[in-house]
């Protein structure tokens, strides 16, 4: 009779990696995934398994699908985003700029009513140059230096200003982007190669 000899050393330590979750998993997965029909997998398998229907991934979801380039993507973004409200899951400061970038500017004037009701705009800058970012790439010069004006002096950031510098230029207002470069100056803050246009 032969006998199975077995190691004297015990396995590897896990104190203090906390295990891998759910969400965890599907979000590595999620991530690396860009082919539309392999994130439409993942998308029935969260519908399919309660415990995966999430925030975190949903965002993961929805992050995917904005930066896809495939033409319905964006609208696919929208949708997942508006299933993830239905579910019941609040949008947080990431789901805002994912579903922002996916979206047109008749869903982004939707998804800015959310932001309000929900606080997000008003609280997270990256949320409001989101937005704005939208609103300047779709030539709607109203909505944007609204957003900009809105938001607290103290909480723009160079990112604010170079969105809304980009967004005249591009629109065809060259001196309202040079004075409000100017403006950006008297503030404080140096220019960046994307605020220069570079």
């Amino acid at each position: 009779m032969t006998s199975i000899a077995t190691s004297s050393r015990s396995p590897p330590s896990t104190a203090g990696i906390p295990p891998a979750s759910d969400d965890a998993v599907i979000l590595s997965v999620v991530l690396k995934l860009q082919p539309l029909v392999s994130l439409k997998t993942v998308h029935a398998l969260v519908i399919k398994t309660p415990p995966l229907r999430t925030q975190l991934t949903y965002n993961a979801i929805i992050r995917s699908l904005a930066v896809t380039d495939y033409c319905s993507s964006s609208l696919e973004a929208v949708l997942i985003y508006r299933e993830m409200i239905a579910w019941g899951l609040l949008p947080d400061d990431y789901t805002f700029p994912y579903v922002l970038k996916a979206c047109a500017l008749r869903e982004g004037k939707q998804i800015q009513v959310h932001a309000i009701k929900t606080g997000k705009l008003a609280s997270n800058v990256y949320v409001n140059n989101t937005l704005m970012r939208l609103y300047a790439v779709c030539g709607a010069l109203d909505a944007a230096p609204r957003l900009f004006h809105r938001c607290p002096q103290c909480r723009r950031d160079l990112i604010s200003w170079t969105t809304l510098i980009q967004g005249y230029v591009k629109s065809g207002f060259p001196r309202e982007g040079l004075l409000l470069f100017f403006a950006m100056c008297e503030h404080g803050l140096v220019a960046d190669e994307m605020t220069l246009g570079r």
